[in-house]
Order: C-alpha cells, then structure tokens, then sequence
C-alpha cells in the first residue's frame, strides 16, 4: 500500500509541475489548452484512485486494471482517451508541448509498469490482452487521422500519439528491457520533433536535417536511436509469440513514412528554390 501511495503521489507531482508551462504566453488558446489539460488529468486522476481503492482491497481484478489502465490512459495518451492531447499540444509552445510528449509520459509510463509489474494482485492477473487492445487502436487510428492532416503540428501531435503503442507491445510483451531502451531513444527524438516543428526549418539546411534524423528516430531507420528502441520491441513481442502485434506495427510505421516523406520532399523543393547554401 505504501508502494502504491508513493506511485499516486509521484505522478500528480509530475501532472501539477506542467502547469506553469501553460501560462508563459497567456494567451486564450494556452488558457483553454489549459481547461483540456487540467480535465483530462483530472478525470484521469479519478479513475487511477478509483483502480488503486480496488487494487488495495483486492477487488474484482478484472475492473480494477480495466480502470488502472483507462486512467493512465489519459496521462500517456492511449486512444481512446488521447482525444484533448492534440488541441493541448498545438496550443501550447514549442518547447512546453515537447517538455509533455517526453518527460512527462515517460513518468507515467514508468508509474503503469510499476503497478502492473511489481503489484502482486496486478501481476497475478491476465492483463496482457487489455494493453495489446490499447496497442492496436493507439498504433493505428491516430496514424491514420494524421494522413488527412493539413496543419505541420497536428499532423506531428498525432504521430506521437501513435508511437505509444510501441511502448505499449513492450508492456504487454513483459519486458522492461525494451521498454526501457524505447523510452530512452523516445524521448530524445520526441522532444528534438516537437522543439524544431514550430521554428522556420524550412529556411534552414541544418534545422531540416535536424527534424529529419528526429523522425527517421521515431520511424525506426538504423542506425539512429530508434532503431535499437523498436528493434528489442519487436525482438521480445516475438518472443512472447505476438506476431501480428509485430506486423500491425510495421503496417502502421509504413503509414507514417508515407505522410513523413511528402513533408520533406515539399520542404527540400522550398529550399532549392530559395538557393539556401
């Protein structure tokens, strides 16, 4: 109990320390990002305590981790519950959207595989099936509403809302090895995509390469970071005999090279045109 306690109170420190970011500028589309935030958190929040009361009595496990893992759906942005992250992070600026989509999920990410690890009455219980569901819809419809996107961000908001199903196959494949080197690789890149995606890269040789080592990270192309953090996700889901896991996930990373490819080139024609040296 004390263990579980610990855990709550940690990722409310991290949930309460991303307010300030929401007030820098001030401005009415920070402040209504901030509503979104300050809901989604909260009702989040609601249904994590909820679960934990459940976990503590041990009480029906089924509907204490189905509750478990709606709630920290809201903080890692699982789909379906990833539906205010879009609006959040175009609102806010460039560097405190980047600070949320790394630092913060990796906080609860970590927080989740704590409980459904280490917890006796959690690990006890055939959870598995539950995270490869939340998996699939995460991988894959955010990857496709992100084809149909015109706006640069959005389109990059909902392109990392899909590599979380990544994080996802590593959990539902028990490993903390893969999950551990995803994460590491994951953050750097995200917080590099999000950092550099409200700057005039187009204007710049060096920015755009920047921001294209950062999504060939995420899109897993050797021998960048990324790489290695997909590679022992995929290496330990076949392990557990999750193959079509494995391919879903290759369909979808497919999907994004798609939409991927046809910023840069639109980008790279900018910069010849312009004779930038």
């Amino acid at each position: 109990s004390t263990d579980i306690l610990k855990i709550f109170v940690g990722i409310e420190i991290v949930t309460f320390s991303f307010y300030p970011l929401f007030i820098i500028r001030k401005s009415e589309e920070e402040r209504e990002a901030l509503v979104k935030y300050f809901a989604a958190n909260l009702f989040g929040t609601s249904l994590i305590i909820f679960s934990l009361s459940l976990i503590y009595g041990n009480y029906l496990p089924i509907f204490a981790i189905s509750f478990l893992l709606a709630g920290f759906g809201f903080k890692i942005t699982a789909f379906p519950f990833n539906l205010w992250a879009v609006d959040v992070y175009e609102s806010l600026t460039s560097y405190a959207s980047s600070l949320i989509v790394s630092i913060a999920k990796i906080a609860y990410i970590v927080a989740l595989t704590n409980i459904l690890f280490f917890n006796e009455f959690v690990s006890s219980t055939n959870w598995s099936i539950l995270t490869q569901f939340l998996a699939v819809i995460t991988l894959t419809i955010p990857n496709i509403i992100a084809i149909f996107q015109d706006k640069l961000k959005r389109m990059f908001s909902y392109f990392t809302l899909s590599q979380i199903g990544f994080a996802l196959i590593a959990i539902s494949s028990l490993s903390l090895t893969a999950l551990k080197v995803y994460l590491f690789f994951e953050a750097f890149a995200l917080f590099s995509l999000f950092l550099i995606s409200e700057t005039k890269f187009y204007r710049s040789k060096i920015l755009t390469f920047s921001l294209l080592i950062a999504i060939a990270s995420l899109l897993g192309f050797p021998p960048l970071g990324g790489f290695f953090g997909k590679y022992f996700v995929f290496l330990f889901a076949i392990e557990k005999k999750l193959y079509w896991l494995v391919v879903l996930a290759i369909i979808n990373t497919a999907i994004s090279f798609y939409y991927m490819l046809n910023i840069f080139r639109r980008n790279f024609e900018f910069l010849n045109n312009l004779k930038i040296k």
